[in-house]
């Protein structure tokens, strides 16, 4: 899929890079010479298209140069995002791996922690709620931290308040479950707190919890270490071999960290767990 995403965008790119090179040069002019007559570079419409064709006809003669190319920015990608990794993980580990506010499912004991940053309304998130269920019931030595990450507005920050009070009643995956199975593209409050009532959820009690300041507090610092990792979207994955204390919320021996901005499907998320296990 990734590949795939990287051919259209470098074969895009090509095609706009032609129409750029040719407005540019349309009104270009150039002197050899202080006395020498002024010469013009243009292009007129018909060798635009020539020149268009020419670069279409070579690309479908010689695909293997897209995928080249496509293999290339994908690999330049990967190391960007593992340099981040490498650099900034270590230096959000606390927030990242042992913030006492947000919510743990898997193996507490887990040799690898995975961290996804999602939001209700993201449709590539509820897409991602069964290939990490699947995780969990494949890798029984996974643990998983929820970083709730609304960036669709009003509704998506009043249900990630909602999931985090649902701990309070220890009904976090419950609500989060129904939450990404939840068909609606846009939430409404009264759509959170009707699914919260479905799980056996105190909503009255609900929404008090949803005042605290702590999980006002949670978001803010979800959204800063979002940030400190150069996230643009949801959902995002963040991996490291690391080992924590839920009840002391501490960590040690942090080692291997890796980070996946983007949806991807259970076997890549495998491959991910399977690199930070075995360094």
């Amino acid at each position: 899929m990734k590949l795939r995403h990287g051919i259209v965008f470098i074969f895009t790119s090509l095609m706009i890079m032609s129409n750029s090179y040719a407005a540019t040069t349309t009104n270009n002019t150039t002197a050899t010479t202080p006395n020498a007559t002024a010469t013009t570079t243009s292009f007129t419409a018909t060798q635009t298209t020539a020149i268009q064709k020419i670069i279409h006809d070579y690309l479908v003669n010689n695909p293997q140069v897209l995928i080249e190319a496509a293999n290339a920015l994908q690999k330049q990608q990967e190391k960007q995002w593992q340099d981040t990794a490498t650099k900034t993980v270590p230096e959000i580990a606390q927030q990242l791996f042992a913030d006492p506010e947000s919510p743990v499912a898997g193996n507490l004991k887990g040799d690898v922690t995975m961290v996804e940053f999602f939001d209700y309304q993201c449709p590539h998130c509820k897409d991602m709620g069964p290939e990490i269920d699947g995780l969990l019931s494949t890798d029984k030595n996974l643990r998983v931290v929820y970083k709730t990450f609304p960036i669709f507005g009003d509704n998506s920050e009043f249900a990630a308040k909602a999931v985090l009070a649902a701990q309070k009643q220890g009904k976090f995956l419950a609500l989060h479950n129904a939450l990404l199975a939840n068909k609606n593209d846009r939430l409404t409050s009264d759509i959170v707190l009707k699914l919260a009532e479905q799980v056996g959820i105190n909503t009255t009690q609900l929404q008090t919890d949803m005042k605290d300041p702590a999980i006002a507090q949670e978001l803010k610092d979800n959204y800063a270490i979002a940030k400190k990792l150069q996230l643009t979207g949801t959902p995002a994955f963040v991996f490291a071999k690391v080992n924590v204390d839920d009840t002391a919320h501490t960590f040690t021996g942090l080692k291997n960290p890796v980070l996946i901005p983007g949806a991807v499907d259970q076997g890549t998320l495998a491959e991910a767990i399977a690199q930070t296990r075995g360094g």
